[in-house]
């Protein structure tokens, strides 16, 4: 049983395979360099029956707009890698030799100013990122 904290790296998880029943992640991987790697992580160290949760963005479909989102929210959030669209998110866990058997999609609000300042933004970065929002493709405001 493990009964206390382990800093990791979540692409090289330090456990043995087939460890865990449970494996969650909350919010995080569109930070990880290589979600491919991350979630063969996570199929390696969870047992066979073992259930895993994961919640992150999800871009549209569409590619230019998933494209222009994932801009935006790197020069938001520069610690941002990149997210995925559903289709993508399926195709990497596939690969990752798991079965999804849930998905769903919830929506998110924020109050724009305090979500950017989270982040410490200069006011240039906040001119572009109030650009970007008046500028960009109606379905990047607002579409799944």
């Amino acid at each position: 049983m493990l009964d206390k904290f382990h800093l990791a790296d979540a692409e090289h998880l330090p456990f043995e395979g087939s460890y865990f029943d449970l494996v969650t992640c909350r919010i995080t991987p569109h930070y990880f360099p290589d979600c491919q790697k991350f979630v063969n992580a996570f199929a390696r160290v969870l047992k066979k029956e073992g259930l895993r949760i994961i919640q992150d963005h999800v871009l549209p479909e569409h590619r230019p707009t998933a494209r222009y989102v994932d801009k935006f929210e790197i020069l938001r959030d520069p610690s941002h890698n990149q997210a995925f669209s559903e289709k993508e998110w399926r195709a990497i866990f596939n690969k990752g030799g798991f079965s999804i058997e849930h998905t769903e999609q919830i929506v998110k609000q924020h109050e724009f100013l305090n979500w950017v300042d989270r982040i410490h933004n200069s006011d240039d970065t906040l001119r572009e990122l109030i650009q970007m929002v008046q500028n960009g493709p109606k379905c990047s405001r607002s579409c799944r």
